[in-house]
């Protein structure tokens, strides 16, 4: 439920998604004492008991909080001889005890019951953004990080292993999860996993910003050895794999993709002059 401006408007910095919650429930607790103050209701306490309640279950406990304050002094106030914040009547004094017990006690509910909502939310979220098998990021996964990539120079790779039907075919389905599961490994180990992309099948992606291209290049050859090195089960498959590498300085998200679509079209090329090589293009 806390994700509801991220969502809303994409907004991907934790503290500024908590500081948009926060304003806003500043604002629904005014408008709300502003309502039980000035139009004639019965038991306005209750009204904006509501608003901290609300804000506690849909935006969790630093937004919920700030509420929880706002009812308190709202409280100090209400039950004021005169609002004057400093005489109280015995039955009132009881009452704002009664407030306060009663606001913290569903302030502590409301907001952990926020609280765990927002991590089943973000467990769904990263379980649908990574590949089951592989444990490293799909396709979803590249289309929510690809704005991080705008206006950056970056190395994007996209590869995959040679003859792979072959090795389900001779070594059995098993060996041939394997294969993909320890490429993908290796993968996460040499560029970072946060770089490391599963787009389906046998064909992975990789995109590193601010390297130089001849030097991931090299990276990208040294992690191809080690690949053809793999032992599966004991057994050493001999591992190839065909790549197409492009270097570039995209501006949008839609050059990008051209980018994704080109090192695609450059994977091709690799596998037609013989497979298990790169083909490697400097974009300008």
């Amino acid at each position: 439920m806390g994700h509801i401006f991220e969502t809303l408007f994409k907004i991907q910095n934790k503290w500024i998604n908590i500081l948009i919650n926060s304003l806003f429930c500043i604002f629904l607790m005014t408008i709300l004492i502003i309502i039980s103050l000035f139009v004639n209701i019965p038991n306005p306490n209750l009204i904006v008991l509501c608003g901290l309640l609300i804000a506690s279950l849909l935006f969790g406990y630093i937004p919920g909080g700030l509420c929880l304050i706002m009812f308190i002094i709202f409280n100090l106030y209400f039950f004021s001889e005169g609002h004057n914040f400093i005489n109280y009547t015995d039955i009132n004094v009881k009452k704002i005890i009664v407030s306060f017990i009663t606001s913290i006690f569903c302030y502590i509910v409301f907001a952990t019951f926020h609280y765990y909502d927002c991590k089943l939310y973000y467990k769904l979220k990263n379980l649908s953004n990574t590949d089951h098998l592989t444990n490293i990021k799909n396709r979803l996964g590249f289309k929510q990080d690809i704005k991080t990539y705008v206006n950056k120079k970056i190395n994007l790779a996209v590869f995959d292993i040679d003859d792979f039907k072959k090795i389900n075919d001779i070594y059995g389905h098993e060996i041939g999860d394997e294969v993909l599961i320890n490429v993908a490994k290796l993968m996460s180990n040499y560029f970072g996993n946060d770089s490391c992309y599963r787009f389906g099948g046998d064909e992975f992606v990789i995109v590193i910003p601010n390297m130089e291209l001849e030097n991931f290049k090299m990276k990208y050859e040294d992690f191809k050895t080690k690949v053809a090195e793999l032992m599966i089960l004991d057994i050493n498959i001999n591992t190839k794999l065909s790549a197409g590498l492009i270097n570039g300085n995209p501006n949008s998200k839609e050059e990008i993709k051209n980018m994704l679509k080109n090192a695609d079209d450059l994977l091709y090329k690799a596998k037609r002059t013989g497979k298990n090589s790169i083909a490697v293009l400097q974009m300008a």
